[in-house]
């Protein structure tokens, strides 16, 4: 992108009980009462389990197993805002895959790549060449199904994702298939679901449950997980031998059912991150210390998503200000869609580091003093200055480009360890955040090609953290009124996308 205690630490493992407070696998057989093309809204759970799994409109529980047709087309409405980061896919094994040119078995379809496949639609359009159902495009045989045009999609921003839906998938299963075919989530393992296929007559054409899902469904199974609406956290309720007498401290909340639920998530957290350095190396220190602070991130994003009566609406006030659920929704997502993901790429670490994912370990909870006896300790340390003197010189004079005339690149990247948020730096220049100087009327161009600059797009501003528009410049200038005062120019993959 260019821009112109003693504290006895034992895991957290998950629960065994078999008593769910969700019904997973019910039977079900959408749009059972009509013909032709069938439309399944689909919608994600996420109190069902850590990840949350996928709902079916009519149909009860999470992840039930769908009864559909040969030879009709069934369109899977991803449209429902809890589907952001759970791109639907088709498989015919669990958590696999269904493509044009492949099918268990010899068929010739894969020889002419016209194998049933899902069709990806965004925004009301088809995105892919293949076809096996010609109400939706020719039929053509192809390796192009439209996943790639839209699975990173679901990775944008919540907004840029619901701005560029709604998101559907077709499928029009046309091959008499003796075994069950699966829905999953293409970016949460763990989420798959059962198809049973069914000839016109409406018989199964496999009774077995093959091939099958190698694993239970991790539902959530107790009431005070429930009514949390957080996972795993039911053994870490306070009192707890584990942890201190309690995390939140306001005794105005001391009846809430959120100060409760976050007592036992952080519980939960704290004796989790007592873990041995072990085996594995830092490396594998560094996941067994971030999926139990992960975990509770989520578990108290989905509490407060249960319990914290937030609106979507982001109209401004009277003073111009969003409501704080067009603020915080948003972030919830995000945490909860985000780090359930990075969870698992940490436990498939672990896995590759041929190491366990718990390591625990004793530690003491109490402190010698001077006369050496032991203490409780009590102490809460201060909040650490947020303005000491930094190791990172700041704000030095550089002028890019000093030796050339013309155009000027200017490269761009972050310092992620210059503060608690990052930096910039430019090459060429000293320190971070250097004062830059730039002549009036020459091009400047700021590459952030960099990995470092994602998540930092820079901007052009006239106050700090401000704006620089074309119609906005301080002070009463002929330009606001074309449009055409100065501001910077937006480019994406060496194209400008600007008018």
């Amino acid at each position: 992108m260019k821009l112109f205690i003693s504290l006895l630490a034992f895991s957290a493992r998950r629960s065994t009980a078999s008593t769910s407070t969700f019904e997973t696998g019910v039977s079900c057989i959408p749009c059972a009462d009509t013909t032709g093309d069938c439309e399944i809204k689909v919608k994600v759970n996420f109190f069902a389990s850590e990840t949350g799994y996928f709902e079916i409109h009519g149909c009860e529980g999470v992840s039930p197993t769908l009864h559909l047709t040969v030879g009709r087309t069934y369109y899977f409405d991803q449209s429902h805002i809890n589907n952001w980061y759970h791109l639907i896919g088709i498989s015919y094994e669990h958590d696999g895959s269904m493509e044009p040119g492949s099918i268990p078995g010899d068929d010739e379809c894969a020889d002419t790549l016209t194998c049933p496949a899902p069709m990806y639609f965004q925004n009301g359009e088809y995105v892919g060449v293949y076809s096996n159902n010609a109400n939706i495009s020719p039929i053509k045989g192809d390796e192009d199904f439209g996943l790639d045009a839209v699975e990173d999609f679901f990775k944008y921003p919540l907004g840029n994702w619901e701005d560029l839906g709604p998101f559907k998938v077709a499928l029009n299963f046309d091959v008499a298939y003796d075994q069950d075919i699966f829905y999953y989530c293409h970016m949460h393992k763990g989420m798959t679901g059962r198809i049973k296929l069914l000839d016109a007559d409406g018989i199964m054409l496999n009774e077995e449950d093959t091939p099958e899902i190698p694993y239970e469904y991790d539902v959530v199974d107790t009431e005070f997980d429930k009514t949390c609406g957080t996972f795993n956290t039911t053994a870490w309720q306070l009192p707890n031998d584990q942890c201190v007498k309690n995390f939140v401290c306001d005794s105005e909340q001391s009846s809430s059912i959120f100060k409760t639920c976050v007592d036992a998530m952080d519980c939960h957290m704290m004796a989790s991150m007592t873990t041995n350095a072990g085996e594995g190396g830092i490396q594998a220190l560094f996941c067994r210390q971030m999926i139990p602070h992960h975990q509770n991130a989520v578990n108290m994003a989905k509490s407060l998503l249960k319990h914290g009566k937030l609106e979507w609406s982001c109209e401004r006030d009277d003073r111009g200000e969003k409501p704080v659920g067009c603020r915080l929704l948003p972030i919830l997502y995000d945490i909860i869609n985000g780090q359930n993901r990075q969870i698992q790429k940490m436990q498939k670490v672990l896995k590759q580091l041929e190491v366990e994912e718990f390591s625990d370990c004793k530690v003491s909870y109490d402190a010698p003093s001077e006369d050496g006896r032991f203490r409780r300790i009590t102490e809460k340390l201060e909040t650490p200055n947020r303005h000491l003197t930094s190791v990172n010189k700041k704000g030095i004079a550089c002028t890019p480009c000093a030796d050339t005339t013309g155009d000027c690149e200017i490269k761009v990247k972050v310092n992620l360890f210059a503060s608690e948020t990052g930096y910039y730096e430019i090459g060429g220049c000293e320190g971070v955040s250097p004062t830059l100087h730039l002549t009036v009327g020459r091009t400047y161009y700021f590459d952030q090609s960099d990995i470092n600059n994602w998540y930092h797009l820079l901007g052009i501003s006239y106050e700090h953290d401000g704006s620089m528009e074309p119609g906005s410049i301080p002070g009463d200038d002929e330009c606001a009124d074309t449009l055409t005062c100065p501001a910077p120019m937006y480019f994406q993959n060496g194209e400008y996308v600007g008018v």
